[in-house]
């Protein structure tokens, strides 16, 4: 099974991977379309993600600033603890 590749570092490789493969001289005429369409959708869902990630900052500021009516954190900002074995752990990391 293929890791999941899902944290901003992440993102970060593949929109320096996708910059890298634009600035390849030799892609022109069609390839050259293809990857611009590519690079495109790329930059869109990474506008989102980012735009995910602030406001998930925004929250985690405003609750350890004691903001939260409900002194509950919500899961997506619980951070999961790893085990040396690599399985999860439920629960919020200090």
């Amino acid at each position: 099974m293929m890791k999941a590749h899902n944290t901003l570092d992440d993102l970060n490789n593949h929109l320096f991977s996708e910059m890298e493969r634009l600035n390849n001289d030799a892609l022109e005429g069609e390839p050259l379309e293809q990857e611009l369409r590519r690079a495109d959708g790329i930059s869109k869902i990474a506008t989102q993600i980012i735009g995910n990630a602030r406001t998930i900052l925004s929250a985690q500021v405003a609750y350890q600033n004691n903001e939260s009516a409900d002194p509950t954190m919500p899961r997506v900002l619980q951070m999961n603890e790893v085990t040396e074995n690599g399985k999860a752990l439920d629960g919020v990391r200090h």
